[in-house]
């Protein structure tokens, strides 16, 4: 959109944009431009502005067949699960509500980076979202032989401290993040974030809200590794926000980082080259691939299953008792 000129751009483009990608359809723009022979050879940041838009390309992207069993089995053990993506934050969403990482009783609440007319971070809370039919484990019969239908019975205890409940607010004074904002990073980016610490302030009282972030709300949160996240705000985004869209390789790497400095034990899966820091940072990492990712992960599940998370925590649980 930033790319385009702006008498090109259709006025509902936005609200057409969220439409298509709440229904968890990937969306291309298509745009063009007119070049002379004598400009070919320019930087491609130069070329690519001031295009013509002409539309959206839509493209679905089914779910994994054992996507919904996977996360109803981690779901049933306490066991957290959150989606990091390179897609648009309602498409993840929509999927994320579909495989039962987002509960129909939890309060949606997106969070984006704004850079116009100022710097700010907005927050837009989304209805509930209705599942369009009950799970039904036999239509994932092609997935699964009778002998592994037996793990949607399974039973994973964790530790007492390893426990830690997604469903309680974090709350923290709002002077107290101020100060701790003021200590890590410049004066406009924590202003940024003092007022976006207001914005939140109805919501973080409600036990149901779950928060969908954007790479570059999460890069403005934790910009390196080196930051003192011991304000619970940090916390709270970290536990709450079911939902990390718009990530970089570099993104992944770091959320899994930051969850372990708040003392989770972290499991990562992913299948493709934008994965392998994350699976090389994350305690567990399995990769749904023979390719990139296979080499930067400990485990590789040959048949990309998803389900392979669950028989891996099996076998691991099994090791230790």
């Amino acid at each position: 959109k930033r790319l385009s000129n702006k008498k090109s751009i259709p006025n509902d483009y936005d609200a057409v944009l969220d439409e298509y990608a709440k229904r968890g359809l990937r969306l291309l723009a298509i745009a063009t431009i007119l070049l002379d022979r004598s400009e070919i050879r320019k930087p491609r940041d130069d070329l690519e502005n001031e295009l013509n838009f002409l539309g959206f390309l839509m493209l679905e992207n089914p779910v994994k067949p054992d996507s919904i069993a996977t996360n109803s089995q981690l779901n049933k053990a306490e066991i957290g699960v959150k989606m990091v993506t390179g897609d648009n934050a309602m498409t993840g969403m929509n999927v994320a509500s579909e495989t039962g990482i987002i509960f129909e009783s939890e309060d949606i609440v997106v969070c984006e980076l704004k850079t116009e007319p100022k710097k700010t971070i907005n927050i837009r809370k989304i209805p509930k979202i209705k599942n369009l039919e009950a799970v039904n484990f036999e239509k994932h019969n092609g997935s699964f032989d009778e002998g592994r239908k037996s793990n949607f019975d399974l039973k994973v205890a964790l530790k007492d401290e390893q426990k830690k409940s997604e469903s309680q607010p974090i709350l923290g004074p709002l002077e107290n993040n101020y100060k701790t904002f003021q200590n890590n990073i410049g004066e406009e980016t924590n202003e940024v974030l003092s007022d976006f610490i207001e914005k939140l302030k109805p919501e973080r009282i409600n036990p149901d809200v779950c928060y969908v972030c954007t790479g570059q709300v999460f890069e403005t949160l934790f910009p390196h590794s080196g930051i003192d996240i011991s304000d619970p705000i940090y916390s709270e985004i970290l536990t709450k926000c079911k939902v990390f869209a718009r990530m970089k390789p570099n993104h992944k790497a770091l959320l899994v980082e930051f969850l372990q400095k708040i003392e989770y034990t972290v499991a990562m899966v992913g299948d493709g080259a934008n994965d392998c820091g994350a699976l090389k940072q994350a305690d567990v990492g399995l990769a749904l691939s023979e390719a990139e990712a296979s080499i930067s992960s400990p485990f590789t599940a040959k048949d990309l299953r998803l389900w392979s998370l669950i028989e891996l925590l099996k076998d691991a649980r099994a090791g230790l008792s």
